[in-house]
């Protein structure tokens, strides 16, 4: 049974007009000590199954991540997490997958402008079926951070506020428009839930993050 955690509706108007939302410690040291635990257990593995991982070992991790280790299983139903995607999503719910990666920093000689992933709108199938201009709130993805990432240089998300709302293909006007806006630092123990908004992962250090839709 979901406890009676409710959200303020502040909340639900910046995730509205913003497309992600940031939950300041979700995570207990302890929950984020298990989970890198499990993590890296399954990275130093010899495990194939449902791993996704570059040539180089740059980008590692598992799709379905919650039938691989009981304790990603656990978050499905966050006493803070999943009370917030019903309010902000409905009650009817569906986990569509999970997702470990583990992001290793990119060789020196990269240039600044090196992105991996780059910029991308997750789900982009709806997009590719329905088009900008109709896209509903079909799914959220609640990413939770387990490496600390509050420093500078040591690794960001970065999204492009509002982008969930165009009803035209992104450009790069309106990315230079919010270039001091969208740069998100996040710490240890946050989650941050995304709408279907433009968004980049970059590293510096290795970074851990576990997500599910």
């Amino acid at each position: 049974m979901l406890k009676d955690y409710k959200i303020p509706q502040s909340d639900i108007d910046f995730f509205d007009q913003n497309g992600f939302l940031i939950v300041r410690n979700a995570l207990n040291p302890k929950q984020v000590t298990d989970l890198i635990t499990a993590g890296d257990r399954l990275v130093s593995s010899k495990e194939q199954t449902n791993r996704q991982c570059t040539n180089d070992g740059r980008y590692d991790g598992f799709r379905n991540t919650i039938a691989l280790d009981s304790k990603f299983a656990e978050l499905i139903d966050h006493e803070r997490i999943l009370p917030t995607v019903v309010q902000l999503l409905g009650a009817s719910l569906k986990v569509m997958t999970s997702h470990l990666i583990y992001k290793y920093p990119d060789e020196r000689e990269a240039p600044d402008t090196h992105r991996m992933p780059g910029w991308h709108r997750d789900y982009l199938m709806a997009t590719s079926d329905l088009g900008n201009e109709a896209i509903p709130r079909l799914l959220v993805k609640c990413a939770y951070y387990l490496t600390d990432l509050s420093e500078k240089q040591r690794g960001v998300t970065m999204v492009a506020p509002g982008s969930h709302l165009l009803t035209h293909p992104i450009t790069k006007v309106f990315l230079i428009n919010r270039v001091d806006k969208i740069k998100i630092q996040i710490s240890t123990l946050a989650t941050t839930i995304f709408f279907s908004l433009l968004k980049i992962y970059f590293e510096d250090v290795v970074a851990r993050l576990f997500y599910m839709l």
